[in-house]
């Protein structure tokens, strides 16, 4: 059974740091986004933590890890070396979901608006990418 787990970062410094990554499950009231959040004792004992995250920052978990064994989320951004014209070159690619197709999908448009993607099921068997960060980094 895949878990289903999603990450935020945090809006206001309510009971996490601002701009921190949180790990559970999303929740919306109202036009604030949620997540709550696992702690020692927390799922399965009635108690959790909650905290306000950025909306467009929320990201699903994928069912799959980078080189490295590192988790992939929707909104990672990927990439591998690759030579061109005799110097090595850092690609970098966005990590989304396709509704449309169903799968994840890698995007390798030059823009990065999805004009062109790629599964990323299969370019994981084919590259070995690493987790550089976030969409969302700055």
């Amino acid at each position: 059974m895949r878990e289903i787990k999603f990450r935020g970062k945090t809006e206001s410094a309510d009971k996490a740091p601002k701009g921190t990554w949180i790990y559970g499950f999303p929740y919306k009231e109202e036009v604030l986004w949620y997540i709550n959040y696992d702690f020692p004792g927390g799922f399965g004992t009635g108690r959790c933590k909650s905290n306000i995250v950025i909306g467009h920052t929320i990201g699903q978990l994928t069912p799959f890890t980078d080189k490295n064994g590192k988790p992939i989320y929707e909104g990672d951004v990927l990439g591998d070396w690759t030579e061109v014209d005799g110097k090595m070159h850092q690609s970098r690619y966005a990590v989304f979901f396709c509704e449309t197709t169903g799968q994840w999908m890698l995007d390798e448009s030059l823009n990065q608006d999805r004009s062109y993607s790629v599964s990323l099921f299969a370019e994981l068997n084919d590259f070995e990418y690493e987790v550089l960060g976030t969409i969302h980094d700055k």
